[in-house]
C-alpha cells in the first residue's frame, strides 16, 4: 500500500511540477498605429516546457500585410530580437510557433503580435467596377419581384431563465434566389405593434443551423439569419454531408462569373433578412441593426450598404474584402475567401471578385460603423480591412479596433463596443 502510495505521490507531484511550454511576443515602440517609416523591434522568446514531444522545434514567421517575409527556425529558451522599418503603409506582424519535424504547428502553439503602419493611407488593391451600383441595383429589382411573404413560422421551446421572457420561432421567407431565407427569430413575450428595434446576425464562413438569440430577444426582434437558407435544428450529420457534398467548398463556387457566384444569392437572402424584420408589425420603424462576424461581417457591410434603413453597423474582422490584395502595387494577402489567386485564376475571376468586395460596398454605407481587426489575424488580413474602413464615408466612421494580438478567433467587438449597440437601443 506504502508503495502505491509513494507511486501515487510521485505522478501527482510529477503533474504538479511539469512545466507547460510558454510564448511571449511584444512589440516596440509602444502603440497600435504608427507613422509611415517607423522603425519596429519584435521581442520574443518560446520557453520549452515538458508538454513537447522529442522532435519539437520552433519557428519565427515574419509578415508584411500577410506576405510572408521570412519564415526562420529559433532556439528554444532564448530571447528574439527582430526589427523591421515599415516604408510604406500595412500591417507589420511576427508570430512565434512550436513545431515538428515535418514544420507542422504542434498543439496549437502558435502566438504573435503586429501593429498598423500608416492604415489611413491603405488604398483598395483594384478599381472599384464602373457598373458596380447598377448591377446591384438590377439585383435588388430582381429581389423585388417576389414579395417577402412568411411562408412558415414554427414556435421553439425555450428553457431556462428565458422560458418567460422570450418568444423563439423557426421562420421560412420568400425569396428570389435558389433558397428560401431561412432563420430563427426571437422577441419578447407579448411584444406591442411598432415597439421593439430590430438587429439581424449574420453568420462567419460554414454550414449549421440558425441560433436563439435569448438575451437580444429580450428586447428587439432579434434574428439569426441561415447563411444557405436551410433547415435548422436538425442533427449534426444533415449539415455535415451538405458541407463535404453540395457546398463544398461553396465560397469558390461559379467565381468567375456575377451572375452565378455563390455570394450573390447569399447577399440576396441577407437583404431580404433585414427586409423581413422590417415587415414585423412589432418592428418600431426607427432603430435596425445589422452584426456579424468574418464572413458575417461581409454580409452586414452588404446589408448596411443596399439597405438604407440600416441605422447601424457592426462587422467584426470582416472576410471577402481586398480579393485583389495579390495584385496590388506593393502585394498583400486578401481577406478570406482568397477568391483571386494569381497563379490559379483567369482575369473573368478577378473581374467577378469586384462586384463582390465589401471595399466596393463601403462608399454606399450611411450609418454610423463599428468594426474590428487582428493584427494576427492571418484569415482575414488586417490591411484589407483598413481599406474597407477608408472606403467608408467620412460621418459613418465610429470606431474601428485595432487587435495587436488579435487572432481571427479573438478580433472580436470589444465590451464598450458592444454596450454602444444597447444604448442605440435604448434610444
Amino acid at each position: 500500500m506504502k508503495k502505491l502510495l509513494s507511486f501515487a505521490s510521485a505522478v501527482l507531484m510529477a503533474a504538479v511540477w511539469a512545466a507547460p511550454t510558454g510564448i511571449k511576443c511584444e512589440m516596440s515602440p509602444a502603440g497600435v498605429v504608427h507613422p509611415q517609416g517607423t522603425t519596429l523591434t519584435f521581442k520574443g522568446k518560446i520557453t520549452r516546457g515538458d508538454d513537447l514531444p522529442a522532435d519539437a522545434g520552433a519557428v519565427l514567421d515574419e509578415f508584411v500585410s500577410g506576405m510572408r517575409r521570412r519564415s526562420i527556425p529559433v532556439k528554444f529558451d532564448e530571447d528574439i530580437v527582430l526589427s523591421r522599418k515599415m516604408v510604406t503603409p500595412g500591417c507589420y506582424s511576427v508570430q512565434l510557433r512550436v513545431v515538428n519535424s515535418k514544420r507542422r504547428t504542434v498543439k496549437n502553439l502558435v502566438s504573435g503580435i503586429g501593429v498598423m503602419v500608416a492604415p489611413e493611407k491603405i488604398q483598395p488593391s483594384t478599381a472599384r467596377p464602373a457598373d458596380f451600383e447598377t448591377f446591384w441595383q438590377s439585383q435588388l429589382q430582381e429581389l423585388a419581384k417576389v414579395p417577402v411573404k412568411e411562408l412558415s413560422r414554427t414556435e421553439l421551446p425555450v428553457t431556462g431563465k428565458w422560458a418567460t421572457s422570450v418568444k423563439c420561432y423557426d421562420v421560412k421567407v420568400s425569396s428570389a434566389v435558389g433558397e428560401p431565407m431561412t432563420g430563427i427569430l426571437t422577441m419578447p413575450v407579448n411584444a406591442k405593434p411598432e415597439s421593439l428595434p430590430a438587429i439581424v446576425f449574420f453568420h462567419g464562413a460554414g454550414v449549421r443551423s440558425a441560433l436563439q438569440m435569448h438575451s437580444y430577444g429580450r428586447m428587439a426582434i432579434a434574428l439569426d439569419m441561415n447563411t444557405h437558407g436551410l433547415e435548422n435544428n436538425r442533427e449534426a450529420a444533415y449539415y455535415q454531408n451538405l458541407y463535404r457534398g453540395k457546398l463544398s467548398n461553396y465560397w469558390y463556387q461559379n467565381k468567375d462569373n456575377r451572375d452565378k457566384y455563390y455570394f450573390r444569392d447569399v447577399f440576396l437572402r441577407a437583404l431580404r433578412a433585414v427586409e423581413y424584420v422590417k415587415s414585423l408589425p412589432e418592428w418600431n420603424g426607427k432603430v435596425l441593426i445589422v452584426r456579424g462576424s468574418s464572413q458575417g461581417g461581409a454580409m452586414a457591410v452588404v446589408a448596411a450598404a443596399l439597405d438604407p434603413q440600416v441605422t447601424m453597423l457592426f462587422a467584426a474582422v470582416p472576410a471577402l474584402a481586398d480579393h485583389g490584395g495579390f495584385t496590388a502595387r506593393i502585394p498583400r494577402v486578401p481577406g478570406w475567401p482568397g477568391l483571386y489567386q494569381p497563379k490559379r485564376d483567369n482575369a473573368a475571376v478577378l473581374e467577378c471578385a469586384g462586384y463582390y468586395d465589401i471595399v466596393n460596398f463601403a462608399p454606399m454605407v450611411k450609418c454610423p460603423v463599428y468594426m474590428s481587426a487582428g493584427m494576427a489575424d492571418h484569415t482575414c488580413e488586417a490591411a484589407g480591412i483598413a481599406a474597407v474602413w477608408n472606403a467608408l464615408p467620412e460621418n459613418s466612421k465610429m470606431q474601428i479596433e485595432y487587435y495587436p494580438a488579435g487572432n481571427h478567433r479573438t478580433s472580436q467587438l470589444s465590451a464598450g463596443v458592444i454596450r454602444k449597440l444597447f444604448e442605440h437601443f435604448k434610444k
